[in-house]
Formats: C-alpha cells, sequence, structure tokens
C-alpha cells in the first residue's frame, strides 16, 4: 500500500511545521479536543479512532517510515482530515511538542517492552513518561496503555503511582475490546493475554523542555574553508554543557559543502545536514540544509557555533 506524495506531505507534520507553530488549533484550522496514539503501527486502530470521534483532533507518534507511509495511505482511504503523523521519538516529542494542559487522552498499544535490564533505558515507560503526561494531559485527562506484557503492566502502574499526581487502576486483563488491529487478532489466537493500565491525571505538574521556541539561525564564515581544513573535520565531535554533536561525514557540493552531522540532547538523537554555501561578496554561509531541518535544540544550535568557531 502506497500513499501518494501529496497526501504525505499534508498529514506528516515536518520539524520546520512544528518548529514554527506549536499551535495544534494552527495546525488543524480548528478548536477541537485532542488525542494522542503513540506507535500506532500501520495506523489501524488511529483510523479507525478518529472516524468514531471526529469531533476530536488526532496525533500519531511513530518511529519508522514505513509506518508513517502505511498509515498515510489507511488514512486516505477513509477520508480522515483530523488527524496528523509526527515520525520520531515519542519520548522526547510528546513532552516538547505539545503545551501544558493541551491533551484530552493519550494512547499506547503494544509497544516494545525491552524486557533486558541493559535495555531498560529504551523503555518509554518510566518517571519521565509520568513526569510529560502530568504536564501535556489537561486535569482529568488520561493514559491509557495496552500491552502483551503483564511485567510491563505492572511497571508501569508503579510510576504513575509513584509520581503521585495519577489515579491509577491495577493491570487488568481486557478482552472487550471495540476494535482489534489483524495482529492483535492473530495474538489472541495464539493465547497471549492482554493487559490494560488506566491512569487518570488529578493534580497537574509542569516539566522542563529543551526545544528552541526561537529559530536557529544561520552564521557567515570570512571565506569558503578550504580542502584540507573541511576534511579534517570528519569525526570531529563538540560537547559540552549536556549536548554532543558529531560530524559523521563531509561531502563536497555545488559552491561549498555539505555536512552530515549527529546532534544529541541528552539521549534525544537527530541526524540532519549543515550546508556551507560560497557567497558572492567572498564570505561563505553556514546553515541548516533546508530539505533535512532537525528540530531547534541546544544541540543543534551549539552545533552550528562551534563549526563557525572551527572554521573561522
Amino acid at each position: 500500500m502506497q500513499a501518494n506524495p501529496a497526501l504525505l506531505q499534508k498529514i506528516l507534520l515536518s520539524p520546520k511545521d512544528l518548529s514554527t507553530t506549536l499551535s495544534w488549533e494552527a495546525v488543524f484550522g480548528r478548536k477541537a479536543p485532542l488525542c494522542v496514539e503513540v506507535g500506532f503501527g500501520n495506523g489501524e486502530f488511529l483510523t479507525w479512532w478518529s472516524g468514531k470521534e471526529p469531533d476530536k483532533d488526532f496525533v500519531g507518534i511513530e518511529m519508522p517510515r514505513e509506518c508513517i507511509v502505511k498509515a498515510c495511505a489507511e488514512l486516505e482511504v477513509f477520508e480522515r482530515g483530523n488527524v496528523r503523523l509526527v515520525q520520531g521519538d515519542a519520548r522526547y516529542l510528546l513532552r516538547e511538542l505539545f503545551p501544558y494542559a493541551s491533551i484530552e487522552k493519550v494512547l499506547m498499544q503494544f509497544p516494545l517492552p525491552w524486557p533486558k535490564d541493559k535495555h531498560a533505558k529504551h523503555r518509554v515507560i518510566g518517571s519521565r513518561w509520568a513526569a510529560t503526561l502530568a504536564d501535556v494531559l489537561v486535569p482529568g485527562g488520561g493514559f491509557e496503555l495496552i500491552t502483551d506484557q503483564g511485567w510491563y503492566a505492572e511497571e508501569a502502574a508503579a510510576a504513575f503511582s509513584n509520581h503521585g499526581g495519577f489515579q491509577v487502576s491495577a493491570p487488568m486483563l481486557t478482552n472487550d475490546r471495540p476494535f482489534m488491529t489483524r495482529y492483535e487478532k492473530k495474538w489472541e489466537k495464539e493465547g497471549r493475554e492482554t493487559w490494560k493500565v488506566e491512569a487518570i491525571l488529578i493534580q497537574p505538574f509542569s516539566a522542563d523542555r529543551f526545544f528552541l521556541t526561537s529559530p536557529v539561525t544561520h552564521h557567515h564564515l570570512p571565506a569558503l574553508p578550504s580542502n584540507q581544513l573541511m576534511k579534517s573535520l570528519k569525526g570531529a565531535r563538540f560537547q559540552g554543557q549536556g549536548n554532543v554533536v558529531e560530524v559523521k561525514e563531509v561531502f563536497g557540493a555545488e559552491s561549498g559543502w555539505l555536512l552530515k552531522m549527529v546532534a544529541s540532547d541528552e539521549s534525544f538523537s537527530q541526524i540532519y545536514f549543515v550546508r556551507i554555501a560560497n557567497r558572492s561578496d567572498g564570505r561563505a554561509l553556514l546553515k541548516l540544509e533546508e530539505g533535512s531541518r532537525p528540530f531547534w535544540t541546544r544541540a543543534v544550535r551549539f552545533g552550528l557555533d562551534e563549526l563557525e568557531k572551527r572554521l573561522s
């Protein structure tokens, strides 16, 4: 199943879209209750949910590009105009892209549990996740987890109980789901149990954010750097104040250079490109490449500042 490019451009929001406005009313063109599905897979449930409640707006957050494409095609078939998709890590994007007390419900179904202790840092559920939801949910709003791992349900319930701002249900077996994806139906036939945990926000708390609200601006260099200097940048690593930026590759480009970069704010990592272009006045322009623009973060800004120092 393929989604046409025009639809993909309309439904999938880019970092550029989200860096210029965090008003979901502006994104959807109306004021409506907002719901979020984290890890929507192929988009079956999100399509059903948004059709069941057309008076609400929905945002889906997912990592793999193939899931985005499949979900867009699914949404196109059923003509869902009240859905937008965001590609990225919901552990960070949920907090960064949604204002305080703005979401009515967050749903997460069958997340990857990362069962090994050494992989625990990759789990979505935890104290940071509870703190994020205490910020972005409206008072009385809720989070619902559906999982086939009983221990994961227990861990989730404990995280919300320890936070103190939620009314939390004990993990319960659920077999009365109003809609089941084809994978869930298959798992049910295999005899897998499905667990549900619900957490209702009673006491909201604000949380710190690290996305910037002001643009990451370009820099000017006195001249286009030499070939030797540019090639020496490959593998360069800049680190400071919790920000880490690395130059992964250096490519020659028309009238300048293109750098493949990785920037990390805590464990939120982004891959993007920086362009260095010759100017008619003899100077050079150092800027984020428009087609791959990342979310504006302190690490991205730090990386540009450090490049300017090195290349000037």
